[in-house]
């Protein structure tokens, strides 16, 4: 079972791969989707399947990548806030995050 703020972010994931189809963001090149995680966090795979399972059934092409945040140099490179972070085209999909500094693992 998932937390509602798990579930949240799922639902904002979705919705942003939808926009970003609406808007046409989805020609080529492929809309290029990562998701970067703590690996103990147990909301990685249901994010990893929800963002997999709303492209395919939006015909969307994705670039998908998973990033394994491990060390506090991956969390900066990666601009990891929390887990998990997503990112489409570079940028996170809470756009209150993309201006943070504050990275990191725990």
């Amino acid at each position: 079972m998932i937390s509602i703020n798990q579930f949240i972010t799922l639902a904002v994931a979705a919705a942003t791969l939808l926009f970003a189809s609406a808007c046409g963001q989805s020609s080529s090149p492929a809309l290029k989707v990562k998701v970067a995680s703590l690996e103990r966090c147990g909301a990685t795979q249901p994010t990893i399947d929800l963002v997999k399972n709303t492209a395919k059934e939006l015909g969307l092409d994705i670039d998908f990548q998973y990033v394994a945040i491990t060390t506090p140099e991956q969390a900066k490179e990666h601009r990891h806030l929390g887990s998990p972070t997503i990112q489409i085209n570079g940028l996170d999909i809470e756009p209150a995050a993309r201006n943070a500094d504050q990275f990191g693992i725990a």
